[in-house]
């Protein structure tokens, strides 16, 4: 048997769907909640920074009918501020935008993926740069990596709200938002303690965003809890972030 067949009815196998496009996406990103980005005028340049002393030194408020007002001074210290450049490109030649399929715009992915990769950079910068203990006050410092027996995922006497809760009370301002990497957070709701903590002010049922929200507030004066995507060894895991 013999099948007379035209060029039109032959299918090229090389053909691309013009139904699917392929691909991924990053981690939600944390860094902008973390450390949001500050616009300036000039490359470099001074700031001020107001002290502790103004908001939490109690200081004799009395003063009699006829005597001398006590006199108090503002406190502040000037700093510096230097900005760093970041940027790249990517080529993009007319005959691969003119080729492309109807439903692959290169010129758009291109842009994303240069989008994407500056806000990787900065997740790693700002990650570090949380990650380094120097960064921070010793006193808000909990560091559970050398204590087996109080690690998240399988120490014998770990406990989860207990270590926030230490580290929380230790600021000088309420905190307004905890942030984990995906391990430690589901180390922390696989403790018992959590579990029975979030029956107790929660239910058995899911609660509503605006419930849930009230009972962390409720409990830590914290707004909320961030999953961003899983950066660097997780030895520095949990960041409790200050009110800004």
């Amino acid at each position: 048997m013999r099948f007379a067949l035209a060029p039109s009815d032959v299918t090229n196998q090389r053909e691309q769907l013009d139904t699917y496009l392929g691909g991924y996406r990053p981690f939600g990103f944390g860094a902008d909640l973390m450390a949001p980005i500050i616009p300036v005028n000039r490359e470099k340049g001074d700031r001020r920074d107001l002290g502790t002393a103004n908001a939490f030194e109690r200081v004799d408020t009395k003063v009699g009918r006829h005597g001398a007002i006590q006199q108090v001074d503002l406190i502040s210290e000037l700093g510096q501020y230097h900005c760093e450049e970041y940027g790249f490109a990517s080529f993009l030649a007319w005959q691969t935008e003119n080729d492309a399929q109807d439903n692959f715009d290169p010129r758009k992915h291109i842009g994303e993926m240069l989008m994407w990769k500056l806000a990787l950079d900065r997740e790693h910068r700002v990650r570090d740069l949380l990650a380094n203990t120097a960064s921070w006050h010793s006193d808000n410092v909990l560091n559970l990596t050398g204590v087996a027996n109080a690690k998240w995922d399988s120490g014998n006497a770990k406990n989860p709200r207990l270590d926030l809760h230490t580290v929380a009370k230790a600021m000088l301002m309420p905190p307004t938002d905890v942030f984990m990497n995906p391990d430690v957070a589901f180390h922390m709701l696989g403790d018992e303690e959590i579990r029975d903590f979030m029956r107790q002010m929660l239910g058995d049922s899911a609660p509503s965003p605006a419930v849930a929200r009230g009972a962390s507030a409720g409990d830590l004066d914290v707004v909320s809890f961030v999953v961003p995507g899983l950066i660097g060894d997780g030895n520095v895991a949990v960041h409790i972030i200050p009110a800004k």
